[in-house]
């Protein structure tokens, strides 16, 4: 409920804004739920230690492996950073934004701060009519040029026999 009123209000919705402890050895996420349409994630992240710290966006089926495997399925192409920012357009599912610090040395604290953004690229997309859209367009273009052609035409005929 909460979720569809949040749409409603507004195209961008705060998931996240706080600090984060992630252990040594160990990783955080934070799950991600899109049950309405797709979105943007956007996301910045940042710490002040300078640490083995990765972040990444993974589906549900890549977290339930990082789960059950532990091992880095889906984080061995993640650059290690102690800040950056995230921009992933996802579709209708569950997703996690992983927190990993399983290269670290020392327990890190990492300020995360998630949004959604429900317009996201469609501010950008390009639109065009179908071609019996732009045929419609253009003959009633005609009618209505042709049309006031005629009425000023007949108008000013009037006017001339007059005068």
């Amino acid at each position: 409920m909460l979720p569809a009123l949040l749409l409603i209000l507004g195209s961008s919705v705060v998931l996240v804004d706080k600090s984060f402890t992630v252990p040594r050895g160990d990783w955080r996420y934070l799950e991600v739920s899109l049950k309405q349409k797709p979105a943007v994630l956007h996301g910045e992240f940042g710490s002040s230690e300078e640490a083995g710290l990765r972040v990444a966006v993974l589906n549900d089926g890549q977290l339930s492996r990082l789960r059950s495997t532990k091992s880095e399925a889906g984080l061995d192409a993640i650059a290690i950073r102690n800040e950056g920012t995230l921009r992933v357009a996802l579709e209708r599912g569950k997703y996690a934004v992983v927190l990993d610090n399983r290269n670290g040395k020392t327990p890190i604290e990492v300020r995360l701060k998630v949004w959604l953004d429900f317009e996201g690229d469609r501010k950008l997309e390009v639109r065009t009519l179908s071609w019996k859209r732009r045929m419609v367009v253009i003959v009633a273009s005609f009618v209505v040029f042709f049309g006031i052609v005629i009425y000023s035409a007949r108008k000013l005929l009037k006017a001339s026999r007059v005068a």
